[in-house]
């Protein structure tokens, strides 16, 4: 995600509470960042593996798309499964 901040783009992440990132041994994030790929031992956490780009609308249809191609098991006949 990215927001205009004063008079700049800053891209950012829907943050974890401070309390689950306790809990899963990530420091909690700071503005202007994204999503921890390590923890406090070193260990990766998270792999970025693509980057979409920016959008000015939510785009539902290629996150669906996306969702459908990566996760086909949750999905019949194009509905979600859960």
């Amino acid at each position: 995600m990215e927001i205009f901040l004063f008079d700049k783009w800053i891209k950012c992440t829907p943050t974890f509470n401070e309390e689950l990132c306790y809990k899963l041994g990530v420091t909690p994030l700071d503005w202007d960042s994204l999503f921890q790929n390590f923890d406090k031992s070193n260990s990766e956490f998270m792999e970025y593996l693509d980057d979409y780009g920016t959008f000015n609308e939510i785009p539902q249809e290629f996150i669906k798309t996306l969702m459908i191609s990566e996760y086909p098991h949750m999905f019949k006949n194009g509905l979600w499964q859960g």
